[in-house]
């Protein structure tokens, strides 16, 4: 076996160009170390041509290494092929490796997303084999394979070029023996054909192409998002102070009303000079009257006549110059004259009597 002068990284947690990311932590490299083997391109000999590739040699001394899993490589020295590979690995035409991973867990958790990703993150899983390759899948220029649980690989080269890369919703988890399996389901032309057309690319798009779009399009919906947060937080502000405006109207109007409704009674009450058109007892009715509909309510007191005064009253007798026209009920009250101004004007008694009791003398 020869041996590679130089380390080689085989995965990290990167975004590969399916869309989705394999956590390096959560890989499993057990069962691996037990049978290194190294592949070309993810191929796998059947024994069914004379043409297979065969394995090229073996990934060794795995390290990780912060959020990298590393190895040097071993090549069968007896394969042409294997040695022809070795020495482009050397001069450098070949820099990358590929990590063949059986997924066991996965999590579409948008806290382990990350910009561009689409499909979940894999959270768990085994790695099965590592495969030399020509390009690179992502920004540290790894591709990844996944196998299903018969070890089958599957082909996600062959859904990226329709676009459409929802990796995981084509692989329904199912138990057997507690054994996760993975099924692929294919797209079919006419729906591809429909992703194109909605993607507005030409059936002759290239993987760069549809990947482009694609990230277009998720970039324009994380910002329509965005933008319908901020329109919908700037509804709700101007809703609340609107809102508010209408309560503080609302307390203006109430309190507008109330300085009208009170002016009201005061002008047409008994007390404080009023028109007298209603006694004391009867002020709660008016002022509800009032308070259910203003305007009429006082078009029917401006229709009523009021009654006289006091200072009306005395006026009238004897042309405001009796003796008792300047003093109260209380004064009078206190002299000992309410019976003589009672014998003389039993109107002027009325009068006083009302002015002092705010309501109308009965004897």
């Amino acid at each position: 076996m020869k041996r590679t002068s130089k380390r080689y990284v085989i995965t990290t947690s990167a975004l590969n160009c399916y869309f989705f990311r394999i956590l390096t932590k959560g890989l499993d490299l057990t069962q691996y170390e037990k049978n290194p083997i190294t592949l070309w391109m993810h191929q796998r000999p059947r024994g069914l041509s004379k043409d297979e590739v065969l394995p090229l040699g073996n990934a060794v001394d795995l390290r990780l290494e912060g959020d990298q899993i590393t190895c040097a490589l071993e090549f069968d020295e007896t394969d042409t092929f294997a040695m022809a590979i070795f020495n482009k690995y050397e001069n450098g035409t070949l820099r990358m490796l590929s990590a063949g991973v059986i997924p066991l867990e996965w999590s579409e958790d948008p806290q382990l997303m990350v910009a561009g990703q689409i499909g979940p993150t894999v959270t768990k899983g085994k790695l099965f084999e590592v495969s030399c390759v020509d390009i690179g899948g992502n920004d540290d220029a790894l591709p990844c394979a996944l196998y299903n649980a018969d070890e089958n690989l599957i082909q996600l080269s062959d859904l990226t070029q329709n676009g459409l890369i929802t990796l995981f919703n084509n692989l329904q988890i199912t138990k057997k023996e507690d054994t996760p399996t993975m099924k692929l389901i294919t797209l079919s032309a006419d729906v591809q054909s429909a992703i194109l057309l909605g993607l507005k690319l030409k059936e002759t798009a290239t993987d760069v192409e549809v990947q482009t779009a694609v990230q277009n399009l998720i970039t324009l919906s994380t910002n329509q998002k965005n933008e319908i947060t901020t329109l919908t937080t700037e509804k709700e502000t101007i809703q609340g102070k609107l809102t508010k405006a209408e309560g503080d109207l609302a307390a203006q109007i109430k309190l507008s009303n109330k300085s009208k409704v009170d002016e009201a009674i005061k002008l047409n009450g008994t007390g404080n000079g009023g028109a007298g058109k209603f006694l004391p007892g009867a002020e709660a009715d008016w002022r509800a009257a009032l308070e259910r509909d203003f305007d009429g309510t006082i078009k029917l007191l401006n229709s009523m006549p009021g009654s006289t005064t006091l200072a009306q009253t005395l006026q009238n007798q004897q042309g405001g110059g009796v003796w008792y026209a300047q003093l109260s009920y209380s004064q009078m009250d206190k002299a000992g004259t309410l019976v003589k101004l009672k014998a003389e004007s039993l109107d002027a008694f009325k009068a006083k009597y009302l002015e002092h009791f705010g309501k109308e003398y009965k004897g």
